[in-house]
């Protein structure tokens, strides 16, 4: 059968480029659009890493820490 899951949120903090970031979903659809170099890849990579453990080009072994040092 089809296994259907619906994610309420998504919280980020220090991942990659984003500092602090929540996503509400509530269960519905979520467009995601902006901007390049404002975040977009790194939000599908966070879901992908959250539900593949693999990010969006399907590499296991990727910096999911702060790309700066402060």
């Amino acid at each position: 059968g089809t296994v259907k899951m619906r994610i309420k949120s998504l919280s980020l903090k220090n991942f990659k480029g984003i500092k602090n970031l929540t996503i509400d979903a509530d269960c519905k659809n979520v467009d995601i659009f902006g901007d390049n170099a404002t975040g977009k890849t790194t939000i599908f990579d966070a879901f992908s890493w959250l539900l593949f453990d693999k990010d969006s080009l399907n590499h296991k072994d990727f910096n999911i820490k702060p790309l700066d040092d402060k």
